[in-house]
């Protein structure tokens, strides 16, 4: 199941939103070795504010993946820190583009169970880009993931910019396009339902 959540609306779901900061902890800080903040278990940056919202796969009370998604008319990581990773086309600064970012999935699942989450995940990404005029997404990706994701992905994907190093890690900065062809394509080879989320949820955020 994929729930959105955003300042206002963390009171439906207190506990997943707590899970959720333990799980980017665990994997950005503890295993990735980030050089970001954490406080008490949980991972934060500067871009958690009212105006982000999360994409939060769960089961029987446990996180098992989740996404933020920024607006680029407001603050975001890609602008601020690493402007001059971006050469395919201007940074974008309207709501018509978003930045996706803190995408995790748990590891100690199955990867079948993987499969699904980052199929949900996406999905749910497209299903409200859709909704709300969203054209794109912007993100940082491994450049050697990307080479994977996007040989089987039924999205429309491209790179943006030069490569370049983040913690040590060789990313690229990639644009998702947001289309219904897409989305079919996810819930084909996904086997997802129609509706990843819910639709009252999707009119209530952003």
């Amino acid at each position: 199941m994929i729930d959105l959540l955003q300042w206002r609306t963390l009171p439906r779901h207190p506990d997943l939103w707590v899970k959720h900061h333990e799980l980017r902890k665990a994997v950005f800080v503890d295993e990735k070795g980030w050089g970001v903040p954490s406080f008490d278990g949980l991972e934060y940056d500067e871009y958690d504010t009212p105006s982000a919202v999360y994409m939060l796969s769960h089961e029987n009370g446990e996180v098992l993946g989740c996404q933020r998604l920024l607006r680029c008319s407001q603050p975001y990581f890609m602008k601020d820190h690493f402007p001059d990773s971006v050469t395919e086309m201007p940074l974008p600064d309207t709501d018509r583009h978003w930045e996706a970012s803190r995408f995790t999935i748990r590891q100690d699942i199955s990867r079948e169970a993987q499969a699904k989450v980052m199929g949900e995940i996406c999905a749910a990404g497209i299903e409200f880009g859709l909704a709300h005029g969203i054209e794109s997404y912007i993100y940082f990706t491994p450049a050697d993931l990307f080479a994977v994701v996007s040989s089987y992905l039924p999205v429309e994907l491209r790179t943006i910019g030069p490569e370049i190093d983040l913690s040590g890690e060789k990313n690229v900065a990639v644009e998702s396009m947001n289309t219904l062809e897409g989305l079919r394509g996810l819930r084909e080879l996904f086997g997802l339902p129609d509706d990843v989320l819910e639709p009252q949820t999707v009119r209530e955020a952003a």
